[in-house]
């Protein structure tokens, strides 16, 4: 399955309704989704961005089996030393934990779950079966999510076969075009996302998705391109570090060969650079456009991270200035071709709804 919010939210919206129905819970019919993927594909990424849209408010807890203890995770284990169970307990189940107390929605997020050990793992069992913590219900607003490594692509699989039957496994592979518009939305940096449209959204070789993700466990280099690299990558051109300095941290990051095809992108996007968002809302008729696809992509990201940065300010029209939508708009419908048009446009009022709201003839328009 691709990875994008579109294939998983019909999955876990499903898994959630369930899990909170007690009549499903009591004939064990409730699916739990194990999510397969190289690591830095982005699932939990993609799962929290799915949550946020299931409940309008919504707390979450990551657990990673290869880095928590028992302590952190809070379940009782056999002690070697005292050949004792000890109990561990920090509120988490019990719905106690910061973010809580006014969330509609907790989700409990197991990574890396085959890396947990088998008691943890039989522990783990009871517990989103029988939707109790040490013989006390848990909160009723918990759904859980679990996610692992495939056994091809992160080693061999350590999850006891109790466990392995009672979750669906979701098999995940990459998507640019769904990553580009996660991106969009969480302000990663426009030359990023244009580098990574113009890399691998025309043509999905193996050669070109190696631009987004590339995970070998064989590899010499220090690191390898994958989606979560590339959110990191990030920080490092929006502090606009020296040259050298940041072809250092890149190749750190996404490795060598992509840090200098990306680098090669940014020589051009920076000898043409495109339009700044206060030159497109001061003169959105005036404003340069791009001259190429990709730094048409840039341009467009920019925008619409400019949008759904407004939405998560505040919720009413005023998050979002009618003539700067209105300039938005206006510098759009330069773009020269349709296609690019037509995802701004939707890309915008995807990023945040009150884009629409304030301009009645956007919807008209697409």
């Amino acid at each position: 399955m691709k990875l994008s919010t579109d294939n998983l939210k019909p999955l876990l919206e499903c898994s959630f309704r369930a899990q909170l129905d007690p009549d499903k819970v009591k004939l064990n019919k409730q699916p739990i989704l194990c999510l397969h993927g190289n690591p830095g594909v982005g699932k939990t990424g993609v799962v929290k961005a799915v949550s946020d849209t299931l409940a309008d408010t919504v707390a979450t807890n990551e657990f990673i089996g290869s880095s928590y203890g028992t302590e952190d995770l809070g379940i009782g284990v056999p002690n070697a030393a005292t050949k004792l169970i000890d109990q561990y307990s920090t509120g988490i189940f019990l719905g106690k934990f910061p973010g809580t107390e006014d969330a509609d929605l907790i989700v409990i997020f197991f990574d890396e779950l085959d890396k947990y050990s088998g008691d943890v793992q039989a522990m783990l069992l009871s517990l989103i079966e029988s939707r109790k913590f040490h013989g006390e219900l848990i909160d009723p607003r918990i759904v859980f999510v679990c996610a692992m490594n495939p056994v091809d692509g992160g080693g061999e699989s350590d999850l006891i076969a109790p466990l392995h039957e009672r979750l669906t496994h979701i098999s995940c592979e990459v998507d640019p075009e769904a990553w580009c518009e996660l991106a969009m939305q969480s302000n990663v940096h426009p030359a990023v996302i244009g580098f990574i449209h113009w890399q691998c959204c025309g043509s999905h070789s193996a050669a070109a998705l190696k631009s987004l993700s590339n995970f070998d466990p064989d590899t010499s280099d220090l690191n390898t391109s994958s989606p979560r690299a590339w959110f990191k990558a990030s920080t490092f051109i929006e502090d606009d570090l020296p040259r050298p300095l940041l072809r250092e941290a890149l190749a750190g990051t996404i490795g060598a060969v992509v840090t200098e095809q990306f680098m090669s992108f940014m020589d051009t996007y920076l000898t043409n650079p495109p339009p700044t968002l206060d030159e497109i809302i001061e003169d959105p008729q005036g404003a340069t456009l791009p001259s190429d696809h990709a730094t048409t992509f840039a341009v467009i990201s920019m925008l619409v991270s400019y949008v759904a940065s407004k939405g998560k300010r505040a919720r009413n029209k005023d998050a979002i200035k009618t003539f700067v939508v209105d300039a938005i708009v206006e510098y759009i419908e330069r773009i020269p071709h349709e296609a690019h048009r037509l995802v701004a446009m939707q890309q915008c009022m995807k990023a945040n709804p009150l884009f629409a709201e304030n301009k009645s003839d956007i919807l008209a328009r697409c």
